[in-house]
């Protein structure tokens, strides 16, 4: 570090990009450099010979351990599950058969609705790419959507990206009442007034936008008595996983480029084939209409 900070411009060409990026860094402060050597400044333990004598090995507590990880959302709706709950449902049973026979009983007309769109292969009934749940799993597949305590527009985003059944979105926001969370912190509040003031040196207004979420996470730990890290994290999950309102894709997705799975099932996984000009076109649009509304 001395003769990165203290060389001359002729021993510039000998010192590598990255060290001159920590120099860069360091130029806005002030401070004093003292070069230790290296017998008396053991900055690198492991290339120096070592000598002493070791505590005895622990297999609970590892001195040595740098992370530990716990596995965090155990709620996953897998196929196999579907497969064998479709098998039990009578109704879906009778769709079956509807299909085959291309004979469609009164009971059955919102399948008969969407009969292109269905699918029935290896067991699993699909509509536009999107796994058909049974009656027996709805309650669960609403119950893994909710997690981090989306509200209306999110939950219903997650749910269409993955699954489908009749009356899904109706079921949704009957799920959304249930929940005494939901209906304490997530009445719409609202917005304050336009004002135009000059460009902003410093605040971000996702940021604050975001803090809404922050928020609610710890009201639900708080109402459960759940861990707020854990509720937290279900919250930035379920965010990342539901469109967004202006890119109508979800930010997960725009991240990394691929359809990601989770809890519930994503059959039509893969890379993700977005448009980085018809974003900024949606963005534009979104912007004008934004202003046009204030206004």
């Amino acid at each position: 570090m001395a003769f990165i900070l203290r060389r001359s411009r002729e021993e510039s060409k000998r010192v590598l990009t990255r060290a001159d990026g920590w120099a860069l860094r360091l130029t806005p402060y002030s401070y004093e450099i003292e070069y230790i050597r290296g017998h008396d400044n053991i900055a690198d333990p492991s290339s120096r010979l070592y000598s002493g004598e070791d505590d005895a090995f622990n297999e609970e507590v590892s001195p040595w351990e740098v992370c530990h990880l716990e596995p965090y959302n155990s709620e996953f709706l897998t196929e196999d599950e579907i497969r064998k709950c479709t098998e039990r449902d009578s109704t879906l049973t009778q769709v079956v058969q509807a299909m085959e026979t291309n004979t469609w009983p009164k009971s059955l007309m919102k399948f008969k609705s969407i009969g292109d769109d269905l699918i029935f292969t290896g067991g699993i009934f699909m509509k536009n790419g999107c796994a058909v749940i049974p009656l027996e799993l709805r309650e669960k597949t609403l119950e893994i959507a909710h997690l981090g305590h989306p509200l209306e527009a999110k939950l219903k985003s997650i749910l269409r990206r993955r699954v489908w059944w009749p009356g899904m979105a109706t079921d949704a926001e009957k799920w959304l009442k249930s929940c005494a969370i939901c209906s304490v912190n997530g009445r719409p509040e609202k917005p304050p007034p336009m004002q135009r003031l000059f460009a902003p040196k410093g605040q971000n207004g996702l940021v604050e936008g975001f803090m809404k979420i922050v928020n609610k996470a710890m009201s639900a730990a708080i109402s459960s008595g759940a861990s707020y890290q854990k509720e937290l994290y279900a919250a930035v999950q379920s965010y990342n996983a539901a469109d967004h309102s202006i890119t109508k894709l979800p930010p997960e997705e725009m991240m990394t480029g691929r359809k990601i799975r989770r809890g519930l099932p994503l059959l039509n996984y893969g890379k993700s084939g977005y448009n980085e000009q018809l974003l900024d076109e949606r963005d534009r649009e979104a912007k004008l209409l934004s202003i046009k509304r204030e206004d």
